[in-house]
């Protein structure tokens, strides 16, 4: 697992995407979603992190009051994370205001400057959406494509679908998130999981909302490569994210019973009364 520590830190310069990617396909990596009004609060809400226990932080460019490119090349720049950088638009559950061309020409901005990662959506016209994977690639920056159903969740070979769709584009990483409603939903969510374990690119596939918030969890110890979290948990959101503190506390618990992600995820099913009781602690 990928400990946030002094020696972590001073490798930031060497953290490539690819790096990253390899990192993935053996554990989860911890993501702290930031979603700070400018950059002194990103700073600060960044450390906090850290000192919590995140590898990486997302940045939720979307969420800035002022996108001025110097703010955000200074946030990337000086970052002690690897971060992955996220514009996300209000269709797509964001907050950019600005339209789609403006959002994409940011996009390429922002690549000058070598996020670990970017994230672009499915939805994307698809001639664009090459352009900008190829361009990220050329400079050295990866790929997460990224799909959201903030409706429903679809039967687990829709899932599947998706992903074969989304992993088809040349991105690096498959993130597909959806709106469960039922525990039938949560089902079809963990059975695609398990389904995309074995494929070649590492996926982060999971549930939005207070009945996919087990997920976050489960998600992980059976295959997905990535897991959001929070500095704090908020209850205005309706993501209902885990927080990274616990997050880190529920991966360190399973940790000490199992001793590696190998032998977490080859029996999963002994850890589920363990990880009930964890979070029906901190969240009941």
């Amino acid at each position: 697992m990928i400990r946030v520590t002094k020696r972590h830190r001073s490798l930031k310069s060497n953290l490539t995407y690819k790096w990253i990617v390899r990192l993935m396909k053996g554990h989860p990596v911890i993501c702290t979603t930031i979603t700070a009004n400018n950059a002194c609060e990103f700073v600060n809400m960044t450390a906090a992190a850290t000192k919590l226990g995140t590898d990486m932080a997302e940045l939720r460019i979307d969420y800035l009051k002022n996108h001025d490119l110097q703010d955000i090349k200074k946030i990337i720049s000086e970052s002690r994370l690897p971060l992955i950088a996220t514009l996300r638009s209000k269709d797509e559950g964001g907050m950019f205001p600005g339209n789609e061309k403006k959002r994409i020409s940011l996009l390429y901005e922002i690549m000058e400057y070598k996020p670990a990662f970017i994230d672009i959506e499915l939805s994307i016209n698809e001639k664009q959406r090459t352009e900008l994977i190829a361009i990220a690639h050329d400079k050295g920056v990866g790929v997460i494509c990224s799909y959201h159903d903030f409706k429903n969740t679809p039967s687990s070979r829709e899932i599947v679908n998706i992903f074969k769709k989304v992993s088809r584009t040349g991105a690096d990483v498959v993130k597909l998130v959806f709106t469960p409603h039922t525990t039938k939903d949560v089902s079809n969510i963990l059975d695609s999981v398990r389904l995309a374990r074995s494929a070649d690119i590492p996926s982060a596939i999971f549930g939005m909302g207070k009945a996919g918030q087990p997920t976050r969890i489960l998600s992980p110890i059976l295959g997905s490569c990535l897991t959001y979290c929070a500095v704090k948990v908020s209850s205005a959101s309706n993501l209902a994210q885990i927080s990274v503190k616990d997050t880190r506390s529920i991966f360190d618990m399973l940790l000490l019973k199992k001793k590696s992600w190998a032998a977490i995820r080859r029996e999963p099913e002994s850890l589920t009364s363990d990880i009930s009781r964890f979070m029906s602690k901190l969240y009941d």
